[in-house]
């Protein structure tokens, strides 16, 4: 099975591709040379390592070249065609891991280019996972509790951390996390590639690889608003440093946290009522509930809707009324 590791890549990389058959080389090609380096400390050789490059014009697909790293993890391709908006990505495969190195603009009048993909070792135990800060930023928006989370992804170690948990699709869960109850709307932005992601019933997971470093995990949800108090339980499953909570509420509407540490702007500028609370390992739950939402119950719901019904009736039998006088007129 392949998995695939984002490095860097060129936006322009997204736009619609075509098909190979298309290319026309140009008059003047170019030589590319490759070079694969491995980030591991002492780390396996990169020798033989499957190397390839995929040449875009416009964001549109030309070709893609195959070759194998030599004993220097080093392989030159020929006849690259060079022309305006025309970008190479190289890629390097190792140990069974597909790594990107960072996008080179082959512009016209060079002949030879450099591109250089960092490969690391993988490693399948995920406790070297973990969180730095966490923050739980919450605020309402028409009839829902939007929440949006960021989680600082830790990889201290130096090699490419996987997982060896399989899902039943034979794809590595490398790490999960759990959303509150009744959760919907999850959208993600920063460090999450989307097809790499895999939605549960109580939270989702990540199939992709965490690279050696530290990245900022932002997603964000909603909670619908159906009674005067919602419960709010998250549970930690990543050792985590510090987990904060931002309210944009009034302080008085979160209850079982504590009181407020003080004020604090966020990056929008919106000031937010802070709560810092503590470390925590995986399996901790941290509970609290939002209180004070103005929801109209079920019984005055049930009166409402007799109240039309009545006025439904008695419109129908004035019409059949009127009618009946109507016929006797005559």
């Amino acid at each position: 099975m392949r998995y695939f590791l984002v490095i860097a890549i060129s936006m322009a990389l997204l736009a619609p591709i075509c098909s190979a058959s298309e290319t026309t080389l140009s008059a003047e090609p170019a030589i590319f040379n490759i070079e694969v380096v491995n980030g591991t400390k002492a780390g396996a050789s990169v020798a033989d390592d499957e190397v390839t490059i995929t040449v875009y014009r416009d964001g549109r697909l030309m070709l893609t070249l195959n070759g194998i790293a030599n004993s220097e993890g080093k392989f030159t391709f020929e006849d690259i065609p060079t022309g305006n908006n025309v970008v190479v990505l190289p890629r390097a495969k190792h140990q069974d891991m597909s790594f990107n190195g960072s996008a080179v603009a082959i512009t016209p009048g060079q002949t030879e280019f450099y591109g250089k993909v960092p490969v690391y070792d993988v490693s399948f135990d995920a406790s070297l996972i973990s969180v730095g800060t966490h923050h739980f930023i919450i605020k309402t928006e028409s009839d829902s509790v939007l929440i949006q989370e960021y989680m600082q992804l830790k990889n201290s170690s130096d090699m490419a951390i996987i997982s060896d948990e399989l899902d039943d699709h034979e794809r590595n869960i490398v790490f999960r996390v759990m959303l509150p109850d009744g959760f919907e709307g999850l959208s993600f932005q920063g460090y999450f590639v989307e097809n790499a992601i895999v939605m549960t019933d109580d939270g989702f997971y990540d199939t992709m690889a965490i690279p050696p470093g530290t990245f900022q995990a932002v997603f964000a949800y909603s909670i619908p608003i159906g009674s005067e108090t919602i419960g709010i339980t998250k549970e930690i499953t990543l050792p985590t440093s510090e987990f904060s909570v931002f309210s944009q509420l009034s302080s008085d509407k979160i209850q079982g946290l504590g009181e407020p540490i003080g004020k604090f702007k966020l990056s929008n500028e919106t000031p937010a009522d802070y709560f810092k609370l503590s470390s925590y390992k995986p399996g901790d739950k941290i509970a609290f509930e939002i209180t004070g939402f103005n929801v109209k119950s079920d019984e005055s719901k049930t009166v409402i809707i007799l109240t039309v019904v009545f006025a439904v009736i008695g419109i129908l039998a004035a019409l059949r009324l009127l009618g009946k006088k109507t016929v006797e007129s005559f």
